[in-house]
């Protein structure tokens, strides 16, 4: 198993060699694969104000919204 400080050299690694196109395009939901460097495609589309969703069993929080709102 690879630890966290071999985990993150491999990271900084693979970061610095993506473009800044590359780089921001991994920003979306639907993250397009970076052939070249062996990055799949995929669609990590989660949102933690809701809980986790998507993911068959869901764990949901309460919206926050209506606090704000209110006077």
């Amino acid at each position: 198993m690879m630890n966290r400080d071999e985990a993150r050299r491999l990271a900084h690694e693979l970061v610095a060699q993506m473009t800044l196109e590359e780089k921001a395009s991994q920003l979306r939901f639907d993250s397009p694969a970076i052939p070249r460097l062996g990055i799949p495609a995929y669609n990590w589309w989660n949102e933690s104000l809701h809980g986790v969703a998507r993911a068959g069993t869901a764990t949901v929080f309460p919206h926050d919204q209506p606090p704000r709102c209110s006077r």
